[in-house]
């Protein structure tokens, strides 16, 4: 039992580093690519109403991207308006002022619902008015522009029109409860855009965990041997056992090495998280099993020759002579007899308070143990147990 929960144990501790590995290295190649701010971005785009659809699958990041520049970067003479609308809101200050770097072809990563709703309600109140207005936020004081007229001037039928006319008709026209609406829209919204970027982050792991499994030959049925000291570390060096494996006629060590593979692969789907909370559950019961292990078995027998603590004598402690514990209940009935006590084949109090008599009597230490040279003077042969 507590051989296989080591073993349980030490698989858990490694499948714990390896996906700490690969989610870390998941996160740089992510962030050095600019995934969230993509995601974000398709899901604003979404919210808004940009009407070009993006396919699933691997190549949906570069699909984003090629919409992305369509709507920022659109042929001469062409941009609809929800496009207008989407780029208005990305060049807003306040969310200019959330990007990493001061480049128009980077977005921010993450922008908070309250400064979306605040920058969303000027582009629309904005939307519509003569260019003779100049931008956002001095044309929205210039034109002195209300709610209910800046939601009238929407194109009819977008995803945003219908979400500015329920946020107006909750906020019955006043504006900070107009924006906490939208802001609630907003976060309904990314929740969903957050849930396919975790996905995704989850399936890259897979395959980085997959790649890296099968290129430093770290599987996880060779890594159970190495805790079990079926195997040494060095059987995990280069080339993988897979590679090596692919010349036995058997096959049987190469599909071992595939299934490893593909668990490795499975503990990166899993995450970080989840096997450091079952390495801290498992820890515990570890150390209790271990101490349960370690307690005697009640009316276990303490030493060589030894009565059972629960049969002897109250009065009789054990005294930790190995001579006694040599002794045959026959010679002890023997010493008895040459004592003058009742032979019963243990001993007694009666017996030892003998001892102590006979090894005053005869100039010895009193302590009341056998010893060899006692035994030759009372009993009158020598000691053989």
């Amino acid at each position: 039992m507590l051989q296989a929960l080591n073993l349980l144990i030490g698989i858990v501790g490694v499948f714990a580093a390896y996906s700490t590995l690969v989610s870390t290295i998941n996160e740089i190649w992510n962030t050095l690519r600019g995934t969230r701010e993509v995601y974000l971005w398709w899901g604003v785009a979404r919210l808004v109403g940009v009407r070009d659809r993006v396919p699933g699958g691997w190549g949906i990041r570069g699909a984003i991207r090629n919409v992305m520049r369509r709507v920022h970067q659109p042929p001469a003479g062409y941009r609809d308006e929800p496009s207008q609308l989407l780029a208005a809101l990305f060049g807003h200050p306040w969310i200019r002022a959330l990007c990493a770097r001061d480049d128009t072809s980077r977005h921010p990563p993450h922008i908070p619902s309250d400064i979306f709703a605040a920058a969303l309600t000027d582009v629309v109140m904005a939307h519509g008015l003569p260019p003779s207005h100049g931008r956002h936020l001095d044309a929205v004081v210039v034109a002195n522009v209300g709610l209910p007229e800046a939601v009238r001037r929407l194109p009819p039928g977008i995803a945003l029109t219908l979400i500015m006319q329920r946020a107006l008709q909750r906020s019955g026209g006043d504006r900070t409860a107009f924006e906490a609406e939208v802001a609630r829209t907003f976060d309904e919204s990314m929740a969903q855009v957050t849930d396919w970027f975790k996905q995704s982050m989850q399936w890259q792991s897979v395959l980085i965990g997959l790649v890296l499994s099968a290129g430093l030959g770290l599987d996880a049925v060779h890594v159970g041997n190495v805790i079990l000291g079926k195997a040494n570390v060095a059987s995990l060096s280069w080339p993988p056992p897979w590679v090596a494996a692919l010349y036995d006629r058997s096959g049987k060590d190469f599909w071992l090495s595939v299934a490893g593979i593909a668990i490795m692969g499975l503990a990166a789907f899993v995450g970080p998280t989840a096997w450091f909370q079952l390495l801290t559950a498992l820890t515990p019961l570890k150390t209790s099993l271990t101490a349960l292990q370690a307690r005697p078995a009640v009316g276990a027998p303490t030493g060589a020759g030894s009565i059972p603590v629960g049969d002897r004598p109250a009065a009789v402690p054990p005294t930790g002579n190995v001579l006694e514990a040599m002794l045959s209940p026959e010679r002890i009935r023997q010493l008895q007899a040459a004592l003058g006590v009742t032979p019963s084949g243990t001993l007694d109090a009666s017996t030892r308070q003998a001892l102590r008599d006979a090894q005053q009597r005869l100039g010895m230490p009193v302590d009341g143990r056998l010893s060899a040279t006692l035994w030759s003077k009372v009993v009158g042969t020598p000691c053989v147990p």
